[in-house]
């Protein structure tokens, strides 16, 4: 909920002032001020592209729920912790190929969210493959994650925020400064599979590092059976953050975003309302391109 902006009411007094002056003395007649000349602002210089190499990046996600309207449930915290590493890599027809994978994931809950009832993977291989096009077609984006796998996919929605794929290949001056992208996918919550549908805007800041403002909106919706009882899950989050970008470099060093929603659970004769509040961020381990062992 946004805060109250407290309106504030304005009264101006107009006053009028009349000068006597003297028949015989003219008024002293006064130059007309110079207009002002403002300089123009140079443009500024950027060229970004993606530079072959393997890069890697610090992942943590920390998610606050609260359950509305249930005294039994108190405010819980998931805590996601990974390392990211984003390999780049041309190809004869000057196309880049981007694949990126997660290593060394940890997930803690506080609260009262029970621990994860299955074993918890380590590393994800490859979650996301992309081609972009030398010759300007687009940019072509395949996943990877299996069906037992879905209840990580917040990965894949990680992965694509940091790579930005609805930014082009290459990031020159132009009049362009806004550009958009949409994806649906497949997740799992409680135990049901859902479909998260995305529609994110990215915004040119015209700054010195180069700067894009993030803002996204997931609509979620799903139903299924657990046990003898129906399940349906919807809800819709909002996503705003930014992505900063080194002198040259298409990739990002720093990706953060601050997220909040409502996600509706009903199981049932009985339905849930869970509060949502997330900080993401993915930043840059190595600036000199290279991956360290």
């Amino acid at each position: 909920m946004r805060p109250r902006i407290p309106v504030l009411t304005l009264i101006c007094l107009a006053s009028i002032i009349v000068a006597c002056r003297p028949r015989t003395t003219p008024s002293p007649s006064i130059p007309p001020e110079e207009p002002q000349v403002t300089e123009p602002k140079e443009p500024i210089t950027r060229r970004l592209q993606f530079s072959p190499s393997i890069y890697r990046y610090h992942f943590e996600q920390a998610t606050q729920i609260t359950a509305n309207g249930s005294t039994d449930t108190t405010p819980s915290t998931i805590t996601t912790r990974a390392q990211i590493i984003v390999t780049v890599a041309a190809e004869p027809s000057s196309d880049v190929q981007v694949s990126i994978s997660f290593d060394s994931i940890s997930i803690s809950t506080q609260g009262s969210i029970p621990s994860r009832g299955f074993r918890q993977v380590t590393s994800l291989d490859s979650v996301l493959q992309a081609r972009f096009s030398a010759a300007g077609t687009g940019t072509v984006v395949e996943t990877h994650l299996a069906d037992s796998l879905c209840a990580y996919s917040q990965f894949i929605t990680a992965a694509r925020e940091l790579l930005l794929p609805e930014l082009p290949m290459q990031i020159e001056n132009s009049e362009t400064r806004v550009y958009t992208d949409s994806m649906t996918q497949r997740a799992c919550r409680g135990g049901v599979i859902v479909e998260l549908t995305t529609v994110r805007e990215s915004r040119d800041l015209s700054r010195e590092p180069p700067e894009f403002m993030l803002r996204q909106r997931t609509e979620i919706a799903g139903s299924g059976q657990i046990r003898r009882d129906s399940m349906t899950v919807s809800g819709s989050i909002l996503t705003h953050g930014a992505a900063t970008f080194t002198a040259t470099n298409r990739l990002p060093s720093l990706v953060e975003t601050q997220s909040e929603g409502t996600i509706t659970v009903q199981l049932g004769n009985l339905t849930t309302a869970f509060r949502q509040t997330s900080h993401q961020q993915m930043r840059l381990i190595n600036p000199d391109n290279r991956l360290e062992h």
